[in-house]
């Protein structure tokens, strides 16, 4: 009986030295979040290997709790990625509200331009991402030059790996969901409001999307039939070609097509703003290029299905490049941003 006691006694000691232990690590944490301090490094610790399975090995019930504390902090609180402030607006926040500048440009240098996503960003959602996917894994399965180990990811990225009688075919299928898209395509309430305050400010604009050349020519007679809006120069899409007019552009995540776009500007990515719906492919390809400011536009607040795949696991580095430095749920809510900040 003693002995029993003695061991419970023994368990219960080993599981609060544990929890005590646990509680240490996340006070520490705690405290650098809260004084705004290495903030990216803390986010990058909580979701490291390291960390979660020395967590769960300490006390795995408050790990799991606090990870969901941590998860809301993290997106609603204001945090710094690269001296970029960042904050998230919902529809009740009102700009003037905060006088945090969310831009870094070289001193003495203002914003020369702004680099849009198209689809999800200028134009509302109608692109069946669920649908391509299906249908060019269905293809990569079948594939011979790939013999059934294709890994799923990036469909444009697949692509370049199949059969050339696979690449017809997946061509097919691109062709086919953008046609579709360009019939029922709408522009995002605040587009041409937001272009024309650009145009007036004197500051270029540009459109960089994974979308082809056929699909910005109908977004472009939208705009122009609809509110007069003048083209985006340039406009990039996965058919442009780099300086060198044979080789085409890589895609987003790539950070080429803003490094081309601001070639042509005669200007550098650090005086550049991109804006887009994808963490992904727009917040990466500007954190690469080293832009001024990243805009992510979660439409309504809400996250979208804008996922062309290989968007699975990511590392830290990778979490750290996917941070905007705002986040709006409309383009008027951005137009009100840039009229307080430019």
């Amino acid at each position: 009986m003693d002995r029993h006691l003695r061991r419970s006694s023994s368990a219960t000691n080993s599981t609060s030295n544990r929890t005590w232990k646990a509680i240490v690590h996340l006070l520490t944490v705690t405290a650098l979040l809260l004084t705004n301090r290495h903030t990216n490094c803390c986010y990058a610790l909580l979701h490291s290997q390291p960390m979660q399975q020395q967590m769960i090995r300490l006390s795995s019930p408050l790990w799991s709790s606090s990870r969901t504390v941590f998860g809301k902090y993290y997106q609603t609180k204001q945090y710094c990625t690269r001296n970029l402030s960042v904050r998230k607006l919902s529809s009740s926040n009102s700009p003037e509200s905060s006088s945090t500048k969310w831009t870094t440009t070289p001193s003495n240098e203002k914003i020369t331009g702004v680099i849009f996503d198209m689809d999800g960003t200028l134009i509302k959602p109608c692109i069946d991402f669920a649908d391509m996917r299906k249908r060019i894994y269905d293809i990569a399965d079948t594939d011979p030059f790939l013999s059934g180990n294709s890994d799923r990811g990036d469909v444009l990225e697949l692509y370049a790996l199949l059969s050339p009688a696979g690449q017809i075919r997946a061509t097919e299928v691109f062709s086919d969901i953008e046609q579709k898209a360009n019939d029922e395509m709408t522009l995002m309430d605040g587009a041409s409001e937001l272009c024309n305050y650009l145009d007036s400010r004197g500051i270029k604009r540009a459109v960089l999307t994974r979308n082809v050349d056929k699909s910005i020519g109908v977004m472009h007679n939208l705009l122009w039939k609809e509110a007069s809006v003048p083209e985006f120069t340039p406009a990039v899409s996965r058919d442009t070609k780099g300086k060198d007019g044979i080789t085409t552009l890589a895609s987003k995540p790539s950070p080429d097509g803003i490094r081309h776009i601001c070639d042509s500007w005669n200007c550098t990515p650090q005086t550049v703003i991109m804006v887009g719906d994808s963490s992904a492919d727009d917040m990466v390809a500007a954190s690469r290029a080293n832009c001024a400011a990243k805009v992510l536009l979660q439409m309504n607040g809400m996250e979208l299905d804008n996922n062309s795949g290989g968007k699975g696991p990511v590392t830290d580095e990778e979490m750290v490049e996917r941070q905007p430095s705002l986040v709006v749920s409309s383009l008027g809510q951005l137009l009100e941003e840039l009229k307080i900040e430019l």
